[in-house]
């Protein structure tokens, strides 16, 4: 179940990175290519068992990381206001 957590939460933060390289027009490879190593079994299993405990419940509040995302968004939204040339 861990494994399917984390699965989860890094294809959740690839989307936002995703977004985010559009918004900003990034080359698309670079969006894909973004943490890919999340992926290799040198990062995936240190991670796992990070956020994760045995019983598979977070070892961090969920929370921290939905506000994060809340920011993110927020940001993402407002990007145009941000840099926008006067």
């Amino acid at each position: 179940m861990n494994h399917i957590n984390y699965l989860k939460y890094v294809m959740r933060h690839k989307w936002y990175v995703f977004l985010a390289c559009m918004r900003f027009k990034v080359n698309l490879w670079q969006a894909i290519s973004h943490d890919w190593t999340k992926f290799t079994p040198s990062e995936w299993f240190p991670y796992v068992h990070t956020f994760y405990k045995k019983d598979g419940s977070n070892q961090y509040k969920v929370m921290i990381m939905e506000e994060s995302y809340r920011e993110a968004d927020a940001l993402i939204a407002n990007q145009d206001e941000l840099f926008e040339c006067k």
